[in-house]
């Protein structure tokens, strides 16, 4: 039992250590058939948590932002779809978009920020 405990203790402080090292470039959306919310690093814009519309418009500013706020990787959650026209142009200029899955951090009451790939 006491190993165990030791075996979980080495764990648990691997985990908090590779927390403590996020990507500074990195930014999470949310997406959903009618709206998609984006969050950048609180110190790359005013408003770090933006809600857009789900159009091509729409699209192509979340791009345009994210591009602006010096942004290199995408952390993207979505159930469905949604996601394969925003990775698509994501993927276009300079942007590394990733699918996540299990993502939970407050946005207004929606989810975040990644936990495990898919």
């Amino acid at each position: 039992m006491k190993e165990h405990k030791e075996a979980q203790a080495k764990t648990k402080s691997e985990a908090t250590k590779r927390l403590q090292e996020p990507n500074p470039d990195a930014a999470g959306i949310d997406l959903s058939p009618t709206e998609i919310w984006v969050a950048v690093p609180p110190e790359r814009a005013q408003n770090a948590v933006r809600k857009f519309g789900a159009f091509t418009e729409d699209l192509k500013a979340i791009v345009q932002w994210l591009l602006e706020s010096g942004v290199h990787t995408v952390a993207m959650e979505a159930t469905g779809v949604y996601w394969i026209p925003l990775y698509q142009l994501l993927a276009r200029p300079r942007l590394r978009p990733t699918r996540y899955r299990g993502i939970t951090v407050a946005l207004g009451g929606g989810t975040g920020w990644a936990a495990r790939p898919r």
